[in-house]
């Protein structure tokens, strides 16, 4: 009968234990080389912001008290900015007498809203700065304003609607 001293074994380990050691080892390297080459997260905020960048056309809205003009709103955000184009048409004149009044703060709101009707933010359009543009025959056909303001991503993925006030002191 032969009997195994202890000291035999010691440094010998089974074929399985070093296959996993070696398993173990390249672990790392490998979720690294799967990190580098999928990037999810680079490629979706790249998609959404691409998104976002894109006009979006709002739908037209009617102001009934200025002989039915109608109001149509462009947005879209990039850089911290919401960016907006407000066209008010059939322009006809009929702001004339609030833009040539340099003394009042007349001024156009823009609302935009969430879906449940909640101003998320308002936007001052001073009439008098809004750029009449004419048609091809040289008459007055839209008040255009463009500018841009400080909006989160957040806030501007939130904007479901838009809604248009106005605000002409009554000193005319």
């Amino acid at each position: 009968m032969g009997v195994k001293s202890c000291n035999q074994d010691i440094g010998r380990r089974p074929l399985w234990f070093s296959s996993y050691k070696s398993l173990f080892l390249l672990l790392p390297l490998l979720s690294l080389l799967l990190c580098i080459s999928c990037k999810p997260g680079t490629d979706e905020a790249g998609a959404e912001a691409k998104y976002l960048a894109e006009p979006k056309q709002w739908d037209k809205k009617i102001l009934a008290q200025f002989e039915n003009a109608e109001a149509e709103l462009t947005t879209s955000w990039s850089a911290g900015k919401l960016h907006y184009t407000l066209n008010v048409s059939p322009y006809n004149g009929s702001f004339d007498r609030y833009i040539k009044d340099t003394l009042a703060d007349n001024k156009l709101e823009l609302h935009v809203e969430d879906m449940g009707g909640l101003n998320l933010l308002t936007i001052d359009v001073p009439v008098k700065k809004m750029t009449p543009i004419t048609d091809s025959r040289g008459e007055p056909a839209t008040l255009q304003a463009r500018g841009d303001v400080r909006c989160t991503r957040q806030l501007y993925k939130a904007i479901t609607d838009w809604s248009l006030t106005w605000s002409f002191p009554l000193n005319h």
